[in-house]
């Protein structure tokens, strides 16, 4: 889990990101500070604040993604 939010411009810029792609699942919060460096195949997720709790949203899975989700259903 990483959390963007606080870091400067210059910090998000040497911040080692693709060094992490490499380990496992990646949770970012604030993750469109850095969306020039997603990787291709990303599985951008949101979490919602609804009026009964939280949901989540998947935004425009790539068929990548479509495919792994289909195997674990």
């Amino acid at each position: 889990h990483m959390d963007m939010y606080r870091l400067s411009e210059r910090e998000l810029q040497a911040f080692p990101l693709e060094e992490y792609f490499e380990t496992g699942i990646c949770i970012i919060e604030w993750a469109d500070r850095l969306r020039f460096r997603w990787p291709q195949d990303t599985l951008e997720l949101h979490l919602d604040k609804i009026k009964e709790g939280r949901r989540l949203r998947m935004v425009k899975p790539s068929s990548y993604w479509r495919r792994k989700l289909a195997a674990m259903a």
